[in-house]
């Protein structure tokens, strides 16, 4: 059955972040859990595709919407990651 939820902006921003944990999180898990650290590029680069903005008013930035389902969608593909240190870390700035 379909899920008459999922529209094909919402798979496609899933795939989107999909993509972007396997291709560029997975790869250095171990490393920088061990490290107690990542690179902010993962912060600029996930922003990028949106994961910060919703429920922001595109005048400040942000996607001009909110989306319960693409909320969900990121928080279970970054869960995937691998490395609890960065899904926990990527909604926090730096010192």
């Amino acid at each position: 059955m379909k899920n008459p939820f999922e529209t094909e902006e919402r798979r496609t921003f899933r795939e989107t972040i999909k993509r972007y944990v396997e291709t560029e999180i997975k790869p250095h898990a171990d490393e920088w859990d061990e490290a107690g650290d990542f690179p902010w590029r993962v912060h600029e680069e996930l922003g990028a595709m949106g994961y910060f903005g919703f429920g922001v008013s595109d005048k400040f930035g942000g996607l001009g919407f909110d989306d319960a389902f693409m909320r969900a969608a990121a928080a279970e593909e970054m869960a995937r990651c691998g490395a609890t240190g960065v899904w926990a870390g990527v909604p926090v700035t730096p010192d």
